[in-house]
């Protein structure tokens, strides 16, 4: 213990005789700044001249080293290696929004289930993304918690979904949006000043989705619509039922 003590007063002492840390008095460790090599200043520095980098050649330019990549004007690596795959241009990415999303939008008070729903619903209520790009998908997922009957227009609907929601006495409708029509859906507030774009036509691709009543498509029979959601409607959910497993996209 007065070993310790010792120690203390020492150390105390030691303080009192220095003298206060001031922007004046402070200095860098010895060795922390190192003088900058002057290069060609002369033969005699050993750094004149060719300043340390010797005659000719790719080692004396500057920048000295090659870009990242460079093999020495060989093909590189990079573009001996053949392409795999490739990407689809016309690839359509949508966003995707389950049952048990809707449903718990609809208990916080978010969805209101009386009212239609479109993507601009979805969008505001934060059940999908802000950005969307081509559409929205319905999917199943989560199926055992939905039980709400709504009115939805969606861009995609899987087979699951739409016999989830008819059953609880909905409605789906899948419908299609072109990059202009998406705008004005989304952001109405934008077309104020100007006259609201016409709707446009499915591409021929996408027309037999759009026509074809088993899809719920808004170019559909409606009379062979009514049958399928009617025949859904009656339809009992057996007790041991499991769900499939569906695509994203």
């Amino acid at each position: 213990m007065a070993a310790v003590l010792g120690h203390i007063e020492k150390n105390l002492s030691l303080l009192a005789n220095l003298p206060r840390v001031a922007l004046n008095n402070i200095r860098d460790i010895p060795g922390a700044r190192k003088a900058a090599v002057r290069v060609g200043r002369g033969p005699g520095s050993g750094r004149g001249k060719t300043c340390g980098h010797g005659h000719k050649g790719q080692g004396q330019r500057n920048p000295s080293k090659p870009r990242l990549g460079f093999e020495g004007g060989q093909t590189p690596f990079y573009l001996r290696t053949p392409e795999h795959g490739f990407k689809n241009k016309f690839r359509k990415e949508y966003e995707l929004v389950d049952l048990g999303k809707l449903q718990l939008m609809i208990d916080q008070g978010r969805i209101n289930p009386k009212s239609p729903i479109d993507m601009k619903v979805l969008r505001d209520s934060g059940a999908v993304s802000k950005k969307i790009t081509h559409g929205v998908k319905l999917l199943a997922k989560n199926s055992d918690k939905f039980n709400s009957k709504l009115d939805i227009e969606v861009s995609r609907a899987t087979p699951l979904a739409i016999s989830m929601i008819e059953q609880a006495g909905g409605k789906v409708t899948c419908a299609h949006y072109n990059k202009l029509g998406l705008r004005y859906l989304l952001k109405p507030e934008r077309f104020i000043d100007r006259l609201p774009p016409r709707r446009a036509r499915p591409k021929p691709k996408q027309m037999t989705y759009y026509t074809d009543p088993h899809t719920r498509g808004y170019l559909a029979d409606e009379d062979e619509i009514r049958k399928l959601r009617k025949m859904n409607q009656r339809r009992n959910k057996p007790k041991d039922y499991i769900a499939p497993k569906e695509t994203a996209v």
